[in-house]
């Protein structure tokens, strides 16, 4: 009898987990499902003027609420550049059942704080990184939106690249950045050309905040001839349209450029056929650096779309994934 116990226990066992193993795909096509739909743009439609509705990032069935969030409009405008330290706003949804598939009863327009945002892809290193910069930002020039990402120079001046005190073309200059460097032509290609890279430390009113500068070429082994004279290497202001970067095929969900320095924000896809992943290209089409803020950037790509992407390197010699 016990045997025979076992055996059922056994089969009873492997039967729960056959049937729980079948329906998984669909609890997840149906919690994927629960964050698109009618539900989802009636919410949206709540979001009041100035802001933009953004992704549905959560649903809670159990307390039949659906989470839609929003960011303040011209977030992606340079001139009003959106904050990756604002966790930004939401419509919080009431949703009733209907005929099996959620469906929108009420909704409220609210701040969000960083403890109601839950997003998945909002990971431990990006909340700590963002924590550290916010700690650090009064270490810097009053003003200053604190970032970290890494650029190199885009002048192509024989003169160098100009670091000013101030972010402002009337300050004083502190020192130049070396111009692009060539290499011999029987070492690399004929055109191809070493820039200097550096850190990106801040960004206020079209000026980014630098530091940390390396000589062209050095980053990957290529000494520069000892006539050339080196860059200054201390803290100082360049202007955003002296600073090139790439994108680095790393850490936007949605693999788009977004409306806000945010994971929630709504992404701005432009579907290429020739490209069947579904994401972004990031193979040298960033064509503009226009503002930071943390590890984001606000960013021009090649074909015209202005937007926010976290993610970016200087990498020179291979794509940054």
């Amino acid at each position: 009898m016990l045997y025979i116990s076992r055996i059922r226990l056994l089969t009873a066992v492997s039967l729960i987990a056959s049937v729980a193993a079948w329906n998984a795909p669909a609890r997840a096509q149906d919690e994927a499902q629960d964050e698109t739909g009618e539900w989802v743009e009636k919410a949206a439609a709540l979001v009041p003027a100035g802001f933009v509705a953004g992704r549905a990032y959560r649903v809670d069935r159990a307390a039949m609420r659906g989470y839609v969030a929003a960011f303040p409009a011209g977030s992606d405008d340079p001139a009003t550049p959106g904050s990756a330290f604002d966790p930004g706003y939401r419509v919080v949804a009431k949703l009733d059942l209907v005929d099996g598939k959620l469906a929108f009863a009420s909704g409220t327009f609210a701040r969000l704080s960083w403890e109601d945002s839950t997003s998945p892809e909002d990971e431990d290193h990006h909340t700590g990184l963002r924590n550290k910069l916010s700690a650090t930002a009064s270490k810097l020039p009053a003003g200053t939106t604190p970032c970290l990402i890494n650029a190199w120079s885009a002048s192509d001046s024989r003169k160098g690249l100009s670091v000013r005190a101030r972010p402002a073309a009337d300050a004083p200059v502190l020192g130049l950045i070396s111009p692009p460097y060539s290499p011999p032509a029987d070492k690399v290609v004929a055109e191809e050309r070493y820039r200097a890279e550096f850190t990106i430390i801040g960004y206020r009113n079209g000026w980014f905040l630098i530091n940390d500068v390396k000589e062209p070429g050095a980053p990957y082994g290529e000494a520069q001839p000892k006539s050339r004279w080196t860059s200054y290497r201390g803290q100082g202001w360049v202007r955003a349209t002296d600073v090139g970067a790439a994108y680095a095929n790393t850490d936007t969900p949605s693999g788009w450029l977004q409306q806000a320095p945010h994971v929630d924000a709504r992404a701005f896809p432009r579907p290429d056929p020739s490209n069947p992943s579904g994401r972004m290209s990031i193979d040298g089409t960033l064509k503009h650096l226009l503002a930071c803020s943390a590890n984001w950037a606000l960013t021009e790509s090649e074909d015209g779309t202005r937007g926010w992407w976290r993610g970016i390197c200087s990498n020179q010699v291979t794509n940054c994934s």
